[in-house]
């Protein structure tokens, strides 16, 4: 047979070489997502396996390996030797694997699981630093300000750390208005724990100084607190939040201030007046049941007469208070917390002369909407919510017309 008469060894779908046909090849099948998973869940396995194979066999020697993972790994974060702390992250990992059946799956399932149960076994006492890799509890002070932080180690695959700060003294201004908040990052190489921390909330601080709101600082007064903070030297503060007073008519016998004080003293002075609420109450229902008298006094210039409650201490009214209909703006305030409202500006109402009070409303615009049959309602009027202000923190802003004139 010759050369011609060979059967060809292609197949029938190739095209000769010289034919200028590319050659196509039938498409690879992607392999499907769960054989991938199982392929890595293999690996892993594996790989756990080759270092569980020097590890002890018992519950009690694993657990003592890994409380020495966890000074091994503090030391390399320490002396910045980042694959030193991969490889006793992997045996850590391994102690994992092997205590929870020779499988990673539900190794942290419940506070019995593997996981749970080796780093409650190496978590630090509480009130101490931890090391790197270690769970535990500890106290910061930061410009006076103290901080309860929480420290869940990373150590393992995931090399991570979670920094859980909250509020210690109640009254104290803090990096959130809740005295919560929570921080996730890698270890910091070269750096304790507590000065990982430190630097974290400081430059918090230094962005967002917050008091907490009232409702969460009632609910931080209502909750325990570990042993160990309540028998710090210098007692945590954990009073219920002293919320604004309402206005009142003042009765005989008390007195209305409005002052400007430190953070400190302004907390003294409004638990004083939580205090008085109830003999002010007191008071005025007993000054109601009286019969009603006004007291008349003669003005000398124009013989008009101004009853006691409506003019100044002498009983003339202040030619420059507030008047209804004016807009004035607020400039200063009793308490830092209120420091938001500085420069709103505001619609009075009604002018206090005797104890230099005004009520007054945003001067907002009435926002409607419509209804569920198509009809536009009101949806805000600003009229409806007053507030007593002092007018010595007030300036004036616009005059009416008629006096403008």
């Amino acid at each position: 047979m010759n050369d011609q008469e060979k059967p060809s060894s292609e197949g029938a779908d190739s095209a000769p070489a010289d034919s200028g046909m590319a050659v196509q090849h039938p498409p690879k099948k992607a392999k499907p997502a769960t054989d991938r998973i199982e392929q890595r869940s293999a690996a892993r396995d594996a790989a756990a396996a080759a270092v569980a194979a020097s590890l002890p066999a018992d519950q009690a020697g694993l657990l003592e390996v890994a409380k020495e993972c966890v000074q091994l790994y503090n030391d390399a974060v320490m002396n910045r030797a980042d694959f030193a702390a991969l490889i006793i992250g992997e045996r850590h990992d391994a102690i994992v694997w092997k205590l929870n059946g020779c499988t990673y799956f539900g190794c942290h399932a419940g506070d019995d699981s593997a996981g749970p149960v080796v780093s409650r076994h190496c978590q630090a006492v509480p009130g101490e630093v931890p090391l790197w890799g270690q769970q535990g509890e500890f106290m910061i002070t930061v410009k006076d300000i103290r901080c309860w932080v929480k420290y869940g180690g990373g150590l393992g695959s995931v090399l991570r750390s979670q920094f859980e700060f909250n509020v210690v003294d109640l009254d104290a201004p803090f990096i959130s208005e809740t005295g919560y908040r929570c921080h996730f990052c890698g270890p910091v190489r070269g750096k304790t724990v507590v000065t990982a921390a430190t630097e974290i909330f400081a430059d918090f601080l230094s962005k967002q100084r917050r008091y907490l709101e009232p409702d969460y600082q009632d609910r931080k007064a209502q909750g325990e607190l570990p042993e160990w903070i309540k028998n710090l030297s210098m007692p945590p503060r954990r009073m219920l939040a002293v919320r604004e007073i309402e206005a009142l008519p003042v009765p005989d016998g008390f007195e209305l201030v409005d002052v400007v004080l430190t953070s400190r003293q302004a907390f003294i002075a409004r638990k004083w007046a939580e205090a008085a609420r109830p003999k002010i109450n007191a008071a005025t229902r007993e000054s109601k049941q009286l019969p009603a008298t006004s007291i008349v006094v003669d003005v000398p210039d124009n013989g008009s007469t101004v009853h006691s409650g409506q003019g100044g201490g002498n009983g003339v009214p202040d030619p420059d208070a507030p008047k209804p209909g004016q807009r004035w703006r607020i400039v200063s305030v009793h308490h830092p917390c209120f420091e938001k409202d500085i420069g709103k500006i505001i619609v009075i109402t009604k002018t206090s002369h005797q104890n230099r009070n005004v009520f007054a409303y945003d001067d907002k615009p009435v926002t409607y909407r419509k209804n569920r049959n198509g009809r536009m309602v009101v949806n805000y009027d600003p009229r409806c919510v007053e507030t007593v202000y002092g007018w010595d923190s007030l300036e004036i802003v616009q005059l009416p017309d008629a006096e403008n004139g």
